[in-house]
């Protein structure tokens, strides 16, 4: 993507140096002339994890569809990540996947996923974003709220507050909100005299604990391990490869179900799984770390596609427009579509007398429904899981209940259901006849 400043477009601000907000300022440095980032904290720097990101302990993955995107947006950054000891490997092939009471079928899929150290894949984006010499970042400062028209149709910029308590005002084409799943702006609107967005919530009480151990001298025949329970089960577990030899061990529990950081514990829980894999890896591998754990409450959408009075130049992506189960792995690459996406809108309003942000929120909201329907599909199995069912979910968990036990037979069923979760084709795929066929004859053979 060549460098295309565009006349009139001056600055762009964006909020948060989430993934979601580095990969928006990469797009946006291609046509403004001044792109500020705004972190109440600091910009990674090195590969330690960021106070301010907790969920950086713990296993991270960027699926097919956001590593060729990543490709796009930064050519020379898969190379460096492993060249840096960063794995990628084939889906069907090195990645061991016990789901819904079956290991998956293994074979060349040439569908990719890369296990990510979630500090040196923000740092190493960050430091090619302040390579580029129209973005600058400004740390330890707090939006405080937003600048608006009188009418509170267009949003001019942010208020600031630093660190010694003095306020600005910093004007803006743009603003990007990329604060995270505690974003500020449903009350930044309220103090507009707007309406907050409408939200939707599926509480899975999720709990997972982390810790990087050194890979043992004699490998498994994996390369990596994804341990998924099938209710009313609640366990589940994640050991994927990281750079250095080592492996992130993720364990998690579903429904207040939580591990413990407690070693002995974390023992026990491993060897509580359906499968003995995982507590017989972490017997063979040398703890490198404390237990670090978190928590994740629930599924969160905020729906800014459906207010009347979205005010114009705003546009809100990443956690702070929709946060995911993060045990599916979605995160980062629907943090990469969307990037994709205000791309597109961009270069779309070049030829349009407004910025309609009402547009983008409506795209970024048909990609975030496809990741969704995954995520919280497999979420709603649970009776305890609270939130909306629509109608035909009972159905849904039915049929995609069959793909998952012909996944352990047919590879043509897995490599499609690969294609879905990888979000490089949409969920209906799994629907068609010679799909369907196949299903049903794997789940029988089951």
């Amino acid at each position: 993507m060549e460098q295309q400043l565009t006349k009139g477009r001056q600055r762009a601000v964006v909020i948060g140096v989430s993934i979601a907000g580095l990969l928006a300022a990469r797009v946006l440095s291609e046509r403004f002339q001044d792109v500020v980032i705004i972190e109440r904290e600091m910009l990674a720097r090195d590969a330690d994890p960021r106070r301010a990101v907790p969920q950086g302990r713990h296993a991270h993955v960027l699926l097919h569809k956001g590593i060729q995107i990543i490709d796009q947006l930064f050519p020379d950054l898969l190379k460096a990540l492993l060249d840096a000891g960063l794995v990628m490997a084939d889906m069907g092939q090195d990645f061991r996947w016990r789901h819904f009471g079956v290991w998956k079928t293994q074979f060349p899929s040439d569908i990719r996923i890369l296990f990510v150290n979630r500090p040196m894949f923000e740092w190493q984006i960050a430091a090619r974003l302040l390579a580029r010499p129209n973005l600058r970042v400004i740390e330890h400062c707090i939006v405080t709220g937003l600048i608006a028209s009188p009418g509170a149709d267009r949003v001019a910029g942010i208020r600031l507050r630093h660190p010694d308590d003095t306020e600005e005002a910093l004007t803006a084409d743009l603003v990007v909100d990329a604060s995270g799943r505690g974003s500020q702006l449903p009350e930044w609107l309220l103090a507009l005299g707007l309406n907050r967005p409408d939200e939707t919530r599926v509480e899975v009480n999720l709990g997972y604990a982390s810790r990087i151990c050194r890979r043992p001298a004699t490998l498994p025949r994996w390369t990596s391990l994804f341990v998924i329970p099938r209710p009313p089960a609640t366990r589940g577990a994640a050991i994927f490869p990281i750079d250095g030899n080592r492996w992130m061990v993720t364990l998690a529990g579903w429904l207040g179900d939580y591990p413990s950081q407690c070693d002995s514990e974390y023992l026990e829980f491993a060897a509580s799984l359906e499968v003995p894999e995982v507590r017989l890896s972490l017997e063979r591998a040398e703890p490198l770390t404390p237990i670090s754990v978190h928590r994740f409450p629930s599924n969160l959408r905020r729906h800014y596609e459906r207010l009347a009075s979205m005010p114009q130049s705003l546009i809100v992506l990443g956690d702070a427009l929709c946060s995911f189960n993060p045990v599916y792995g979605q995160g980062m690459t629907v943090a990469a579509l969307e990037a994709m996406a205000l791309a597109r809108w961009l270069a779309a309003r070049e030829s349009e007398a407004r910025d309609d942000s009402h547009k983008f929120q409506r795209a970024a909201s048909k990609l975030v429904d496809i990741a969704w329907q995954l995520a919280v599909g497999e979420d709603l199995r649970y009776p305890g899981v609270k939130g909306d069912r629509p109608i035909g979910t009972a159905f849904l968990h039915w049929y995609i209940g069959l793909v998952h036990q012909a996944t352990s037979v047919d590879q043509h069923v897995a490599r499609k259901f690969y294609e879905v979760i990888h979000l490089l084709e949409p969920p209906p795929k799994l629907f068609n006849p010679g799909v369907l066929r196949r299903t049903a004859a794997g789940a029988f053979r089951h």
